[in-house]
């Protein structure tokens, strides 16, 4: 696939869990051209989240909206602007804080930042390929509403 506006490919990067001797392989994603999260795509998963670590980090540097809290459940979630992928402007995401037993390697600390759940990876994206042997990714960007 080539290259256009509306499309675009990046590899995934590796990180290794020595706690759960896992590896995972994690979208770069950069937060208002100062902050970097790696994120797990995860195709399971119906919505997006982020860790509590992830989240005051996101949060002291003023890069988070109003919280978002769902009283019957008290679980917060906020939304996630200016957001980039190897250096393309991808939507913006809405996320739970919640933790993720799985990512968690010591106290308050995580292998990985969160994950892509499927409200983002079908809302936003079009096409979604990984070519396995490199672990490069193309995505396709969802036009904006309105246009097709």
């Amino acid at each position: 696939m080539s290259e256009s506006g509306s499309e675009f490919s990046f590899r995934l990067r590796v990180r290794r869990d020595r706690v759960h001797a896992k590896l995972w392989l994690v979208v770069p994603v950069r937060i208002a051209g100062s902050e970097d999260l790696m994120m797990v795509a995860n195709s399971i998963a119906s919505r997006s989240v982020l860790t509590p670590p992830a989240f005051s980090k996101l949060r002291k540097a003023g890069l988070t909206g109003a919280d978002i809290l769902d009283f019957p459940t008290g679980r917060v979630s906020c939304v996630l602007k200016d957001m980039r992928i190897a250096d393309h402007a991808v939507p913006d995401l809405l996320v739970r804080v919640r933790d993720v037993d799985e990512f968690l390697i010591a106290d308050d600390e995580y292998v990985v930042d969160g994950y892509f759940g499927l409200d983002y990876l079908l809302g936003a994206f079009s096409s979604f390929a990984i070519e396995s042997a490199t672990l490069r990714v193309t995505l396709g960007l969802k036009p904006p509403p309105g246009e097709t």
